[in-house]
């Protein structure tokens, strides 16, 4: 009697990077709403006829149960997450992992008011070095950077940042 062996070749998993955000919702907590979907590309790195799933332990991804929903809180950070891809034709699987990571906020300094002479033409606008701020603002930490905008929306969406040295307009 003839035997016929298929060996399906597993699937890959892409190089995930970590997912990081920051601690917005609740500042101090330490969790996020992480869309996982978002990762499917990297997890997935061009291949057709896979599906990928999410899970807390390598063991349930390995098995394939218990996934994630799209929409995860995480519990720790950093935290891994496992990833299951799976062949929709052979049901060959493979794991890999990456961490979800929640950053803290910079803590918030109100600077001292920069006072700053006029240009000599008595109209009260001149050039202003706001750089000379930073240290205080940023309590010399060399992680973060400052920019300064005229609005707080501007400030929030970090766009539009004022240029250094800025010239009053009021």
């Amino acid at each position: 009697v003839e035997l016929v062996l298929i060996v399906n070749p597993l699937p890959s998993v892409g190089t995930i990077s970590n997912y990081e955000l920051c601690d917005y919702d609740l500042p101090g907590d330490e969790t996020e709403v992480f869309d996982l979907l978002s990762k499917n590309p990297e997890a997935i790195n061009g291949q057709v006829g896979v599906t990928v799933s999410y899970h807390e332990t390598q063991s349930d991804a390995e098995d394939g149960i218990n996934p994630l929903p799209p929409l995860y809180s995480n519990t720790d950070t950093p935290q891994t997450i496992y990833v299951n891809v799976t062949n929709t034709t052979s049901n060959c699987t493979n794991v890999g992992s990456f961490d979800l990571i929640v950053n803290p906020l910079p803590a918030v300094v109100v600077p001292t008011p920069l006072e700053v002479c006029d240009d000599g033409t008595p109209d009260g606008i001149t050039s202003i070095d706001l750089s000379l701020k930073n240290v205080e603002i940023t309590g010399n930490n060399p992680n973060y950077s400052v920019s300064y905008h005229l609005t707080q929306a501007d400030a929030d969406n970090n766009v539009n940042p004022l240029p250094i040295p800025y010239t009053n307009i009021t």
